[in-house]
């Protein structure tokens, strides 16, 4: 299952796609699917320690393709934090979790750049009034 497919082999998404999903049922096996070069190598070294609960179920075809990987967890909410915490540690760039359609999962949405560069133009440009007029009240 590649979920970041729009079928015309492009992606629908952003450049790098995560996404965590349970393979049937929320207690059970959980797949977590990346593009992603920085976590994709953090998963692949876990998954290559002999106590790690980290396995890799399946490797990309080319640059674009995921790396998919695998563990237990015993709910919905373990799998979640788990996500939550590996990217919390990973980077500082902000992300949210937004739930899969059939609610059985996350996809990580990141804002975009241009969005942020946006926000950022706005909020120098209002900081830039607000200095004004505190030096006019002055």
């Amino acid at each position: 299952m590649n979920l970041f497919s729009n079928g015309e082999g492009e992606s629908s998404m952003h450049k790098y796609e995560t996404s965590i999903f349970a393979e049937l049922e929320c207690s059970g096996y959980w797949r977590l699917q990346s593009n992603e070069p920085s976590l994709t190598a953090k998963l692949r070294h876990r998954a290559s320690e002999e106590s790690s609960p980290w396995s890799i179920t399946g490797t990309p075809l080319n640059a674009k393709s995921p790396w998919v990987f695998r563990r237990r967890f015993t709910c919905s909410t373990n799998a979640k934090k788990s996500l939550e915490r590996i990217m919390i540690k990973l980077d500082a760039e902000p992300f949210e979790l937004v739930s899969l359609i059939d609610c059985k999962g996350w996809t990580i949405k990141r804002p975009s750049a241009a969005r942020n560069k946006v926000k950022l133009n706005a909020r120098l440009t209002e900081n830039q009034q607000c200095n004004g007029e505190e030096k006019e009240v002055a």
